[in-house]
C-alpha cells in the first residue's frame, strides 16, 4: 500500500472463498490497462502479486479470451 501511495479508504469484513471472514482494508483507486481507464473503485488490500477484477470493472470492457493462444484482448468498447 505505501509503495503505491495508496490511502486506507475503510476497514471492512470480507469473506474469502473458503467461507472465513476477517477484516481487510480497502482503498480508493484509479486503474489504467492497455489504454483503458476504470473510473475510481474501491478495491480490497491484499499482499498477493495478483488481483481479482469483479463483474464491475470487467463490465466496463470488451474482453477477448482465447484459450488455445494463452491470450487475452481488451478490445474498445462499444
Amino acid at each position: 500500500m505505501t509503495a503505491l501511495g495508496l490511502v486506507e479508504a475503510q476497514k471492512i469484513m470480507a469473506r474469502s472463498w473458503d467461507g472465513t471472514s476477517r477484516e481487510v482494508v480497502t482503498c480508493i483507486v484509479r486503474m489504467e490497462f492497455d489504454g483503458g481507464v476504470v473510473p475510481l473503485v474501491e478495491v480490497v488490500v491484499a499482499d498477493r502479486p495478483t488481483a481479482l477484477l469483479g463483474r464491475d470493472v470487467l463490465n466496463l470492457f470488451r474482453l477477448l479470451l482465447d484459450g488455445p493462444a494463452l491470450t487475452l484482448e481488451i478490445l474498445p468498447s462499444t
